[in-house]
């Protein structure tokens, strides 16, 4: 897993080149307790578009174990996240 910083130092050395260059962000970089994941990086304006995600370590997060040890309460919580983050 690559560090944040090296994800700074290549976004400035891509910063305004053309969509191929971007694709050298897939990976994963780690921010002290949490890590991104670029899963998928747009290849040009018509393609499919990028994809990502984020990981919190459980302790990090902050969430009772009781919220997400059983399917339907971490679909409860998964749901409640994305309708805030989106509000």
């Amino acid at each position: 897993m690559r560090s944040c910083n090296e994800l700074r130092t290549t976004l400035r050395s891509i910063d305004h080149k053309g969509y191929p260059a971007y694709k050298s962000l897939a990976g994963s970089y780690q921010f002290g307790s949490y890590s991104l994941h670029i899963d998928h990086v747009q290849g040009d304006p018509f393609a499919s578009p990028s994809s990502l995600h984020v990981e919190v370590e459980g302790g990090a997060a902050g969430f009772p174990k009781e919220f997400y040890q059983k399917d339907c309460s971490r679909i409860a919580l998964q749901d409640f996240l994305t309708r805030r983050l989106f509000s």
